[in-house]
């Protein structure tokens, strides 16, 4: 299981590049920690796409100026812990 300081660490370095203020990163920390807290209780096939997905969608809404590249890297990076909790 991914605690919070290794999601933190994660998205931190993902999007190191991005000038992006404190409280958007908070943002981004809380909704990928959503995605792979909930998405798995959806009990829905292909978690790690589902949750790929969740998090593309919720980024891109939430965090337009997040650049697509970092969401899709977090995307894949929240894809695989969701995956390996299994």
């Amino acid at each position: 299981m991914v605690t919070t300081r290794e999601l933190r660490s994660r998205v931190v370095d993902t999007i190191a590049e991005t000038p992006l203020e404190p409280l958007r990163v908070e943002l981004v920390i809380e909704l990928c920690r959503w995605a792979l807290t909930d998405v798995p209780d959806l009990d829905l096939p292909h978690l790690g796409r589902t949750t790929r997905a969740a998090v593309q969608l919720l980024l891109a809404e939430a965090v337009p100026e997040l650049p697509a590249s970092a969401r899709d890297e977090l995307a894949r990076a929240c894809e695989v812990i969701a995956v390996r909790r299994r």
